[in-house]
């Protein structure tokens, strides 16, 4: 009996972003195929996998999505049984991968995060919620704020990507890979991005968790930008654009919240 075995695509989204540490791998058995996975990330890993198999069935259908735990090695994918003992079969499969758990459907919404400076500091809110320039379609703030400028994390959590090797910068999208930015995975799933970051100022490393007021790095001038301020977001994780959700924040003394507004300067006081 002759076994084909098909070479394999992986067609990974997005080319802007640190991309997931994620291995693949198949076991041979008498009865077929099984595919693993391995995550070497500090967070979970979702995988989107479509099946091109031949004399084969799989247990999962041929499209489906897993998410893989984090710093997992071997993580069981699909089997893949031979349909017709006497007759050869082929596989491949096509992946897309990204950080986080893409299933996440309830996440804190009542939190407030600490403005992401340093106590008794100000700034204004440059671009906003659907700003009319870069932020049509994001959830986004960007904090107008000096190169060097402390950043603060605004929440908990978990450094799950970190880029600081970038110097370059423009006003036009042919700057989008050179942006320097930590992400940093929060307890209910989300994910918040600080970007725009100063050259080699990270004050973590990947792993590390911070708490909400810790300085992550200092403000910059890095990537797609027009002069120095800091991007922040939080989002929901996606396979495809981002899907940045609202947050509340702590100004003044902390014992208000609020939505931030465009063009307003907000003071952290605690």
């Amino acid at each position: 009996m002759k076994i084909l075995f098909l070479s394999l695509f992986i067609c990974i989204t997005s080319l802007l972003f640190a991309q997931p540490k994620i291995e693949f791998n198949a076991q041979k058995s008498n009865n077929g195929i099984t595919l693993f996975a391995t995550n070497q990330e500090y967070c979970p890993v979702s995988v989107k996998m479509k099946l091109n198999i031949n004399n084969l069935v799989s247990d999962k259908g041929n499209e489906f999505i897993i998410v893989v735990p984090a710093k997992t090695s071997n993580y069981f994918l699909v089997d893949l049984k031979k349909d017709n003992p006497l007759n050869s079969y082929s596989y491949a499969y096509d992946v897309a991968s990204t950080f986080g758990d893409v299933t996440l459907t309830n996440y804190d919404t009542n939190l407030a995060y600490n403005l992401p400076y340093q106590k008794n500091e100000e700034y204004k809110v440059q671009q906003g919620y659907f700003g009319k320039y870069t932020h049509q379609n994001d959830r986004a703030l960007d904090f107008e704020m000096p190169i060097g400028t402390m950043v603060s994390a605004a929440r908990s959590g978990i450094i799950i990507t970190q880029i600081e090797h970038n110097t370059k910068h423009c006003a036009n999208s042919s700057c989008l890979g050179y942006n320097n930015y930590i992400e940093i995975l929060h307890s209910d799933g989300t994910i918040a991005n600080y970007s725009h970051l100063k050259y080699k100022s990270c004050k973590f490393k990947l792993g590390d968790f911070v708490k909400a007021g810790d300085v992550i790095a200092e403000s910059g001038e890095t990537g797609y930008t027009s002069g120095p301020h800091l991007h922040f977001l939080v989002y929901l994780p996606s396979f495809d654009h981002k899907k940045t959700i609202a947050t509340l924040f702590k100004i003044n003394d902390g014992k208000e919240f609020s939505l931030l507004e465009e063009k307003q300067f907000y003071l952290r006081n605690y």
